[in-house]
């Protein structure tokens, strides 16, 4: 994405808004009687850069083009989200490094030596809760990397996705899933949400974020249903984690002797006991005619999740739960199922989906209501509310 502008004297801003991205130009940084060509682009994919395994990246890059001769009187500062989780505010203590480089960006590009910045002087960089500010006295393009042997710089903010075909093959194999995994950085959602598009996919559910710890420790993905591993474990080097680079891993798998209405589990984290569950619904049923059922109801394509209401009982608490409008993101607790804040506040145990899950119990008991469903209750649906990008090839389905 590239935002163009022509600034003078004056001064003025440069944003790329999917991505909280700003430029800003003070008065009397160009000193020109004609306003200049000034192009701002976010450079999300960087693999040559920040190589050291002290490193790990937090925000996308920037660059930003103007001409050659082209001469700054004041510095210039840009505005970068970051996922970085540091203690309290000591947002101070945390190194900034800095890789940058003449002209256009590319992954062959030559790579000045990196240099640790201050939050003082230029370049500088000031890091916040949210975002980094990074002043630079002239244009070119730019990377910043967080040094991880760091007592406060704790971990990282990333999303995992899950993603499935739109229309699931009625044979049952091979069923392919996507798990996306990028770094929790405004624009990152919509890139991946694009290009599953392009490949036919829908979010199988929504997306929860992953913490990276900054420990050297390979993150595992697996699939399972009835507690059985059919797909993974597929494991994420850390080395990829803290790259900053997106993932996709795919995963080809076999439901031939599952019911049409099977409820996948997907577990992703560093440390076992801390993994983030994703539940879902894999619907295999052929369209039918059944009583009650409107002719709009049967025009809709395999694999969404139904218009009509669903509801179902919570066994632990008697409460009937309408999934039509809310999504259900099952995470650790071993007492009832947990909603997302979109569920009904008025359920006792409403709490945040990024709790990492501890245990299983609540799966069998998830995997107890579709059974209930299918054995002559309405079946819940797990569809997702809302609505890195990886070069990963994509399996033919």
């Amino acid at each position: 994405m590239e935002c163009c502008k022509r600034v003078g004297v004056e001064g003025g801003k440069l944003q790329l808004d999917s991505f909280g991205i700003e430029l800003e130009i003070p008065f009397g940084a160009i000193d020109s009687e004609v306003p200049q060509d000034i192009s701002l682009r976010v450079l999300t994919d960087t693999p040559n850069l920040g190589n050291s395994t002290e490193e790990m990246s937090v925000c996308f890059g920037v660059q930003c083009l103007a001409p050659d001769d082209l001469v700054l009187k004041l510095p210039v500062t840009y505005t970068i989200p970051h996922c970085a989780v540091i203690t309290g505010t000591r947002y101070s203590s945390v190194e900034a490094v800095l890789y940058t480089g003449v002209g256009e960006y590319s992954p062959d590009a030559v790579v000045k030596e990196p240099s640790i910045l201050s939050t003082s002087g230029i370049p500088s960089c000031t890091i916040t809760k949210d975002v980094l500010k990074l002043k630079m006295n002239h244009f070119s393009w730019e990377k910043i990397m967080l040094r991880i042997k760091n007592a406060f710089f704790l971990e990282k903010r990333m999303c995992c996705w899950p993603f499935k075909k739109k229309n699931l093959a009625l044979q049952k194999t091979p069923v392919i899933l996507h798990a996306h995994l990028y770094d929790d950085i405004k624009g990152n959602s919509e890139l991946v949400k694009s290009q599953e598009a392009d490949h036919e996919f829908v979010p199988a559910h929504m997306e929860l974020k992953v913490l990276i710890q900054t420990a050297d420790v390979d993150l595992k993905m697996t699939c399972s249903v009835n507690d059985t591993v059919i797909g993974g474990p597929a494991d994420v080097p850390f080395d990829i984690l803290r790259s900053g680079t997106g993932i996709c891993q795919p995963f080809q798998l076999d439901f031939t002797n599952q019911p049409d209405i099977v409820a996948v589990l997907l577990k992703v984290g560093q440390i076992e006991d801390h993994q983030v569950k994703f539940l879902f619904e894999l619907d295999f049923s052929t369209p039918h005619t059944a009583k009650g059922v409107s002719p709009k109801d049967q025009e809709q394509p395999q694999g969404a999740s139904c218009s009509h209401k669903r509801r179902t009982s919570d066994p632990s608490t008697g409460e009937t739960v309408d999934f039509r409008h809310h999504n259900a993101a099952y995470v650790g607790n071993t007492r009832s199922l947990q909603r997302t804040p979109l569920m009904d506040s008025k359920h006792p145990q409403v709490r945040n989906p990024e709790t990492p899950a501890q245990t299983d119990k609540q799966t069998t008991q998830v995997y107890t209501l579709v059974t209930q469903a299918q054995n002559g209750y309405s079946t819940p649906t797990f569809a997702p509310w809302r609505p890195k990008v990886t070069h990963a090839s994509y399996p033919h389905s």
